[in-house]
């Protein structure tokens, strides 16, 4: 193990790349089990019901007039049913519990469509801290084009398949690691114009988490010959 990260130091981290598989289940399956969705056994959820977030979840946002995180605790929460200045009742966007998040940074819905620049909503994403397997999140209200992005890489439109475009519930969507991406690191959803979208239940299960040694711990001689000719390289390096 401490081998493995000492490597991991020097190499550097690579992200998986290419096209997670999805899986689409339309606004007639909203509310359905966990197991139906396909999570099963160990994994995490998350129901935006308080700040703190999950284990090993993060969260940030980016609009058009400012952004925040990531971090492991939302900047704000919004209450569906009387969180609306104008009066707009958003109950129906929570799977459970009575709270869902808003892509914007207030987490007030005022105005609910416009072109960039339009008032603050903006792309959300999804960091799993050492990476997941499979995650996935119900969304309603997308009105205009979204793409989903694992690791950067485009998955294409957010209201494929079965899902359902526009106002009321969209559906849920669900991303699985495969060869090609095996560790999905973060969760973009991204629009070119602002669109008020709202997400709740977002399950993920995580895979193991690979650490580096504690303070406690005393590195095999392979590792500190390891680290001693790395540190060898540089210093020869920095002489000449």
């Amino acid at each position: 193990m401490q081998r493995l990260w000492i490597a991991l130091l020097l190499c550097g981290l690579t992200s998986g790349l290419g096209a997670a598989t999805v899986t689409t289940f339309g606004p007639a399956s909203w509310g359905v089990s966990d197991a139906t969705l396909g999570f099963t056994g160990s994994y995490e959820t998350e129901d935006f019901e308080d700040l703190a977030l999950a284990n090993r979840l993060l969260f940030s946002i980016t609009a058009d007039n400012g952004a925040y995180g990531p971090s492991n605790t939302l900047n704000q929460l919004f209450n569906p049913a009387t969180g609306d200045p104008n009066g707009a009742n958003w109950s129906f966007t929570t799977w459970d519990g009575t709270r869902s998040l808003l892509n914007r940074l207030d987490q007030i819905p005022v105005g609910y469509y416009g072109p960039p620049g339009f008032s603050g909503y903006g792309s959300v994403t999804f960091t799993f801290t050492g990476g997941a397997s499979k995650v996935g999140f119900a969304f309603s209200n997308n009105e205009v084009a979204a793409t989903v992005l694992v690791n950067g890489v485009s998955l294409g439109s957010l209201t494929q398949g079965n899902i359902a475009g526009g106002s009321g519930r969209n559906g849920y969507f669900v991303i699985s690691a495969d060869a090609t991406t095996p560790s999905i690191n973060t969760v973009t959803i991204s629009s070119n114009v602002i669109d008020a979208i709202f997400y709740d239940h977002l399950l993920y299960q995580l895979l193991p988490m690979t650490n580096p040694p504690t303070g406690g711990e005393v590195p095999e001689p392979g590792t500190w010959a390891l680290l001693g000719t790395s540190l060898g390289v540089v210093w020869f390096k920095r002489r000449r």
